[in-house]
């Protein structure tokens, strides 16, 4: 997009749904200058970086409507938390995607952290450890519904491990007195909870 002038005659101004690569060029905010009705963003990245990051904070930052967060990183480090350090940002759905990955421990850890501060409702991840499954649960007194796909030392589980799994996260939360529906599709487990 750099090769292109630096005024633009057209402009979006109301957009509600965005799928955007990251790093973008200077070009993209001449043509949108404004995310006011930005509802919905799909970002996608190959290299993960501090431009990658500052990027994505300032559609964040300008995005005050936004509800859906889906974001696919190659790579994915601790400072994904600076990501949703503004304010006003409370996000009914989020869906972290680890390129082909699967989210550690410790980046459950650090999830913990994220996730309960913009008041998330619907988590969509891919884990590498069913345990994680129910500390995000309890850290998370927002969550209607989670939908996770445990993969443990696999690239892609098999159906009688879903079903090990959902049936595991269910005998974990039959003694919390959580009301909840869990069922399986496509190898990912569906929770919805009351």
């Amino acid at each position: 997009m750099d090769g292109f002038p630096s005024v633009s005659h057209i402009q979006f101004f109301h957009i509600e749904h965005l799928s955007i690569d990251l790093p973008v060029g200077a070009y993209f905010h001449c043509l949108v200058p404004r995310l006011d009705h930005l509802i919905s963003i799909d970002v996608l990245s190959d290299n993960y970086d501090d431009h990658c990051q500052e990027q994505l904070q300032d559609l964040l930052d300008r995005a005050p409507r936004l509800t859906s967060i889906r974001i696919s990183w190659k790579t994915l480090t601790s400072s994904l938390q600076q990501l949703f350090k503004s304010q006003h940002l409370s996000v009914y759905q989020l869906e972290l995607l680890h390129c082909g990955g699967t989210f550690d421990r410790e980046q459950c850890m650090m999830l913990r952290k994220i996730v309960p501060a913009i008041q998330c409702r619907v988590l969509n991840l891919v884990l590498a450890d069913r345990t994680c499954m129910l500390d995000l649960i309890n850290t998370m007194p927002h969550l209607q519904a989670f939908n996770v796909q445990c993969r443990t030392g696999k690239p892609h589980p098999s159906s009688k491990s879903t079903e090990k799994n959902s049936a595991w996260l269910q005998e974990q939360l039959s003694s919390t007195g959580i009301h909840r529906i869990i069922t399986q599709q496509n190898h990912f487990i569906r929770l919805w909870i009351r």
